[in-house]
């Protein structure tokens, strides 16, 4: 089967069996025009029906008129009643446009009348007077000058409300200032609680080292865990010491 390109003419052999029966699309490798593909038996039944179309639109088409030399046959005159008819007609209808245009840019008059200069002048004058400021009174000034710091200041955010704000726990502080008969807070309280249970650790601590003689006798599976406590401690004691005196000395 033999496949021509619609838009370069470039032509393609291919096998029937490519072409379905329903047709496909088909791309020219030579330009890249697309076109709609249909098999052999299929083209060749549109190709004689498009050509009996034009068969049939030739034999339909009628001949032109023979001229017989007269020239162009001269159109029928339009009876003079029917001119009448129709002159009439567009003279009146050029008259109502004409009354339609008058009466929208016409206006009549609306009973106002124009007034007077003098109204004018006054009607101003007072509307001036009005809208001008009262004079201020006497001694308003140094009032005003007084309230303008206490406004200002009014309108400007308070410093201590800012900082109480922006800091946790300022409220708090304030409140142990103004009344020392309130409780601690919290955070006082959590400091006090840890910082004695340290002093009862080492209390505890010291006890078992001055006691550990004691101990070792009342329980003598203790006495070699007390042995290395207190030897630890000993230690401890030498290194602090030495410390001190290095510190002292220098």
């Amino acid at each position: 089967m033999r496949l021509t390109c619609p838009n370069c003419n470039a032509q393609y052999e291919v096998d029937e069996k490519v072409i379905p029966q329903n047709g496909r699309d088909v791309q020219c490798s030579a330009c890249g025009h697309t076109w709609y593909q249909y098999p052999l038996e299929v083209a060749l039944q549109m190709r004689a029906a498009e050509t009996e179309d034009d068969d049939d639109d030739e034999i339909d088409t009628p001949p032109p008129p023979p001229s017989d030399g007269t020239g162009r046959a001269t159109a029928p005159r339009i009876d003079k009643t029917v001119l009448d008819v129709l002159r009439e007609e567009a003279d009146r209808e050029m008259s109502e446009r004409a009354r339609t245009r008058n009466d929208l840019e016409t206006q009549g008059d609306l009973g106002l009348t124009r007034p007077a200069r003098a109204t004018v002048t006054q009607a101003r004058t007072r509307r001036d007077d009005e809208n001008a400021s009262p004079p201020p009174a006497p001694g308003s000034s140094a009032a005003a000058g007084k309230e303008d710091p206490v406004r200002r200041r009014n309108l400007l955010p308070d410093i201590e409300e800012l900082t109480s704000t922006l800091e946790p726990g300022t409220e708090t502080r304030r409140t142990q200032q103004d009344d020392p008969d309130a409780p601690p807070t919290p955070d006082k309280r959590g400091f006090r609680n840890g910082l004695s249970v340290v002093l009862l650790i080492a209390m505890f601590l010291f006890a078992i080292y001055m006691l550990a003689p004691l101990i070792a006798d009342s329980v003598p599976a203790l006495a070699d865990p007390l042995t290395i406590y207190v030897g630890f401690i000993d230690g401890l004691r030498m290194s602090v010491s030495g410390l001190l005196r290095n510190v002292m000395g220098g």
